[in-house]
């Protein structure tokens, strides 16, 4: 859906609520949500052992292709909070 682009505060939620929405495990669906966790400096972590093993996974995934590409993220230029 295009319900991100307008809202991108919304990702992960939309995500958990449409794999809520078509019959997936309760847990697989929190985690869903929970793998974009935490959002910013101060936001809570993960609360499932898969969603914080998805949300690491996908930041070691941003971090390594940032380097790859010779873009390195500093202390305050951080826009994707890694």
């Amino acid at each position: 859906t295009q319900m991100v682009y307008e809202f991108p505060e919304l990702q992960g939620i939309m995500g958990e609520k449409y794999a809520r929405a078509l019959g997936e495990h309760e847990e697989v669906a929190r985690s869903i949500n929970e793998h974009y966790m935490p959002r910013f400096a101060g936001d809570e972590a993960p609360s499932t052992l898969i969603g914080s093993i998805v949300a690491v996974a996908d930041k070691l995934d941003s971090i390594c292709s940032f380097f790859s590409i010779d873009v390195i993220p500093t202390g305050s230029q951080d826009p994707y909070g890694l």
